[in-house]
């Protein structure tokens, strides 16, 4: 007797790669550091390596010192730091180390006496009791530290220990709950990326309010393009300013001249698909380039800039998020009995 079954198919996941170029380096094989290893936490947001070889890691569950074999942790006084959620870190040479701490501040580790200082707290303005902290650090000169806090950009003079604000975000911004991503100095000019744009002014005129920087030019602003996540003025004296999609770059002497009204438009845009948090140079005209989609070489060549795909992040979710959903069609299946 023979039984026909009729199998209607709705959907069935059928894996294929998208048609999007692969990785360079498919299946890299890495030596990992991990809570099997020694960290407090897997979570990693920021790692610096100083001139002696050690290699400092913030991690979510604290701050970490790794010598290439052994990992210690930064107590603080009283183990005040033990599990605390380290955000940003700068090394001060040989002398300290930087770290800003999700929800109580910023701090240094002295280096010789291996004291930890905190800096005064400053505090979200409409929200008691909650302490702003640095989402970048970044050096003026040798003994300036520009600090970008979630809503304000302070200065640290480290031979005065003095500390001065020298920006607030603007009222509408505060209001409408956008904060602030990072900040650089280019000459005497203060460079500041928000999740609503870029803002400049005069470094030194401290009562001089931010003002809006026009980097897209001709191209139709978005919640994307105007969500500005990385600063960097590079070797070759080019300024660099990154977003949730693109990267725009300019000339070093055409930005101050837009700035100062002189000139306008003078960024080009060199990256308009990828989410990118960070560009490292490594060469006059080259950068590793750290995006949603994992590390991109972006490099000059003849006829501009251009992007490889190096390698593809594994985190648990990207292998599934770069594929896509097939229907099959409906199928009829036979079975005897």
């Amino acid at each position: 007797m023979m039984r026909y079954f009729n199998y209607l198919l709705l959907l069935v996941l059928v894996v294929s790669l998208q048609a999007v170029a692969s990785p360079r380096l498919s299946n890299p094989v890495f030596q990992s550091l991990s809570t099997k290893n020694g960290l407090p936490q897997d979570i990693v947001n920021d790692i610096v390596i100083n001139e002696d070889g050690f290699v400092w890691i913030a991690t979510e569950g604290g701050l970490v010192r790794w010598d290439g074999v052994r990992t210690k942790r930064v107590a603080g006084p009283d183990n005040s730091l033990i599990d605390s959620s380290i955000y940003r870190l700068a090394l001060q040479g040989t002398e300290a180390l930087w770290f800003s701490v999700y929800g109580r501040g910023v701090y240094y580790l002295d280096l010789a006496t291996q004291d930890v200082v905190q800096l005064e707290p400053t505090y979200y303005h409409d929200f008691e009791g909650f302490v702003q902290h640095a989402e970048t650090f970044h050096w003026q000169d040798d003994t300036h530290l520009i600090i970008a806090l979630t809503e304000e950009v302070h200065k640290f003079n480290t031979q005065t220990k003095t500390l001065e604000r020298i920006a607030k975000l603007p009222e509408p911004l505060l209001g409408n709950s956008q904060s602030i991503r990072a900040a650089i100095t280019v000459e005497d000019t203060l460079l500041v990326a928000t999740t609503s744009g870029v803002y400049v002014k005069n470094i030194n005129n401290l009562e001089q309010p931010l003002r809006r920087l026009d980097y897209l030019g001709d191209i139709p602003e978005n919640l994307d393009n105007a969500n500005a996540k990385f600063l960097l003025l590079d070797d070759k004296d080019r300024v660099w300013i990154s977003t949730v999609l693109g990267v725009f770059v300019a000339q070093k002497q055409d930005f101050l001249k837009q700035v100062q009204g002189e000139k306008e438009h003078v960024f080009t845009q060199v990256v308009s698909d990828r989410n990118v948090w960070t560009l490292v140079q490594y060469k006059d005209a080259a950068f590793w380039m750290g995006t949603n989609k994992g590390l991109y070489q972006l490099s000059k060549k003849a006829g501009g800039w251009e992007y490889e795909h190096i390698l593809e992040p594994h985190n648990g979710f990207t292998e599934i998020s770069n594929k896509k959903l097939s229907p099959l069609p409906k199928m009829n299946l036979t079975t005897s009995g």
